[in-house]
């Protein structure tokens, strides 16, 4: 179980896998963040997914917080994994909860809004179950792939594609 505090980032010409079983809780002001030329590659499996969810969620990986027994809850954190222009995300097999947003593309940037050097972002969500929406805007003008994943996000949005132009590859199914 790793626990994320606050921005983690997987900086430009840095790979990083996360292998299935593992947990990752997040504070409220925890992400982690994608930065253009950076890939994240989450390899859960059907049997051992990835597991991503609030520090307060002691239903997987145990009492992190030590405030006793407790479960997440809705908007416990902002947004499991945030990404760029320039950077590729592959998530298979997982699990997001009690976030705002599960994934987010926007631009958003503590180094300016990356978006604006064209840069194609790239994402891939194949077998997953969410609870919070995946939030595509401006960036997304590269391969975007939404395969056999469960939305359980009612009342909220599944897929919100705010300022997306169609300029991507997207894919649905």
């Amino acid at each position: 179980t790793y626990l994320i505090e606050d921005t983690v980032t997987v900086e430009d010409a840095v790979s990083l896998t996360i292998n299935a079983g593992t947990i990752i809780k997040y504070t409220s002001n925890g992400t982690l963040y994608v930065v253009p030329g950076g890939t994240l590659d989450v390899e859960g499996t059907s049997s051992d997914p990835v597991v991503f969810t609030s520090s307060t969620d002691d239903s997987v990986g145990g009492d992190t917080n030590g405030d006793g027994s407790s479960t997440g809850g809705p908007d416990d954190y902002g947004s499991a994994i945030m990404m760029d222009g320039g950077t590729t995300v592959s998530v298979t097999n997982s699990i997001f909860r009690d976030g705002v947003y599960a994934i987010v593309e926007q631009g958003y940037s503590n180094r300016g809004n990356n978006c604006e050097s064209d840069a194609n972002a790239s994402l891939t969500l194949t077998s997953s179950t969410l609870d919070s929406s995946v939030y595509l805007g401006t960036c997304a003008a590269g391969v975007v792939d939404i395969e056999h994943d469960q939305f359980d996000t009612l009342p909220g949005m599944a897929l919100l594609l705010a300022g997306y132009e169609g300029a991507a590859d997207l894919t649905v199914t």
